[in-house]
């Protein structure tokens, strides 16, 4: 699931708290020595004192921005020089012209806008990290507290609520059939993606765990829990677990810097929109682990990859009518969706439980001028739904005659009557022929 850049939207409702960032990066820029300079491109960096990170400001005075990157030292590195590891950096910035920069960025602002805040890291902790390098004298944190910090994303509680159901029985899931297989401790866990994964249970709490991050879910019960971050860049997953325990059990959870979700009552009291994404990946994958070794699949209220079911949560999630969500299904390529022939239907990967989902009503009314892409997928049979959804997909073609992406020598029409053509000429062989066994 993409999540909006809410923290964006935060900056723009507090032009105080936007002025003085922008206010002081300035102030820090000038008092370092420019490091790197190409064309109109002025670059300075800065070392963490603790060792962890540098930044990258970089100044382009062609249209007046100000951009400041983060890249991380990784403990390996702590004795390299800083010019040693941002080599490859600098080494692109001069080829490119200081076009290419491959690093985190974290804030950039429109110098000639009065500093407006163009963009921005999702993370509330990367801003307050940066906060803290730019203001030695504590002058931000004094003023702007971590309470008003993680108000900058309070959006994101409103778009995080409806999923909270389908976050809470994933992880409830997951951790009864830990328990129930006596998957207890990284040592025996559920495995896979080449070692990279482990999923498992300590002390009740579910652990989830990929090649960068983790994941650790201390659930009390469907509207009351907590899922936090297990920082595995410096520590080892055990020593974050135990830490991570610690400050539960002594009430002293940085929840900028640890939460990932919190609900508390049913109502989402904070939520971090990257680690959520993250997150969202690894129950996903955890759960089609799980069921792809016989174990005893997640039961819904609702079939969640039935014809109505996804058509609806298309509309409610992405916003798509009737239309384009047979078309994300019938021709696009890496859409998402899988064809089960055996079922004669297609299988969307990322669907989620939402209890509520919003119907469309108008889709008679509406003329389509273009589609995205055109690319026919091969099947052989169809159940009813979607049998009768690939008719109306291919009647609205035939009537509209929607623009539509080509890559090849095909122009757009020959395109779309190709679709039309192959999709026909299996709707009648599937005429002919009963379901496959």
């Amino acid at each position: 699931m993409l999540y909006p850049n809410f923290t964006l939207s935060g900056f723009s409702k507090n032009k105080e708290f936007s002025n003085d960032i922008n206010s002081f990066t300035r102030q820090f820029f000038n008092s370092l020595n420019i490091a790197i300079s190409v064309k109109e491109n002025d670059f300075k960096y800065f070392r963490t004192p603790d060792n962890t990170c540098i930044y990258l400001f970089h100044h382009d005075k062609k249209v007046n921005q100000m951009t400041v990157y983060k890249q991380t030292i990784h403990d390996f590195q702590k004795e390299e020089s800083t010019e040693k590891l941002l080599d490859f950096q600098i080494k692109n910035i001069k080829e490119s012209g200081g076009d290419n920069i491959y690093m985190h960025d974290i804030i950039y602002f429109n110098m000639e806008e009065g500093g407006r805040v163009v963009n921005c890291s999702t993370q509330i902790q990367d801003i307050r990290e940066l906060m803290n390098v730019i203001d030695k004298d504590s002058y931000l944190k004094n003023k702007y507290s971590n309470e008003f910090l993680m108000t900058l994303n309070e959006k994101i509680k409103d778009f995080v609520h409806p999923y909270v159901e389908s976050v809470i029985g994933d992880i409830e899931y997951i951790a009864s059939i830990c328990k129930e297989k006596k998957f207890t401790s990284k040592s025996k866990s559920i495995v896979y993606n080449d070692l990279d994964n482990h999923v498992w249970v300590s002390d009740g709490m579910l652990v989830l765990t990929d090649q960068n991050t983790g994941f650790l879910c201390d659930v009390q019960n469907k509207d009351n829990f907590s899922v936090y971050f297990l920082d595995k860049e410096y520590k080892s997953t055990e020593k974050e677990i135990n830490r991570i325990k610690e400050a539960i059990k002594n009430n002293s959870i940085d929840t900028i810097e640890d939460t990932v979700l919190s609900v508390k009552d049913g109502k989402v009291t904070y939520a971090n929109s990257s680690l959520m994404y993250c997150l969202d990946i690894n129950l996903d994958f955890s759960q089609r682990e799980i069921e792809e070794r016989g174990y005893q699949k997640q039961k819904h209220a609702v079939d969640l990859q039935s014809y109505q079911y996804l058509k609806d949560y298309f509309y409610t999630h992405f916003g798509f009518n009737e239309f384009q969500f047979l078309c994300q299904a019938f021709l696009t390529l890496g859409g998402g969706f899988d064809y089960n022939a055996k079922e004669g239907a297609f299988k969307y990967k990322g669907v989620k439980y939402l209890k509520e989902l919003d119907q469309e009503t108008d889709l008679a009314g509406k003329k389509f001028k273009e589609i995205t892409y055109c690319y026919p997928k091969n099947i052989t049979y169809l159940n009813n739904d979607w049998e009768n959804g690939l008719k109306l997909m291919l009647e609205i073609i035939k009537r509209d005659k929607p623009q539509c992406r080509v890559f090849d020598k095909e122009t757009s029409e020959e395109s779309l009557a190709n679709v039309v053509s192959y999709y026909e000429t299996q709707l009648s062989k599937m005429k002919s022929k009963n379901k496959p066994k």
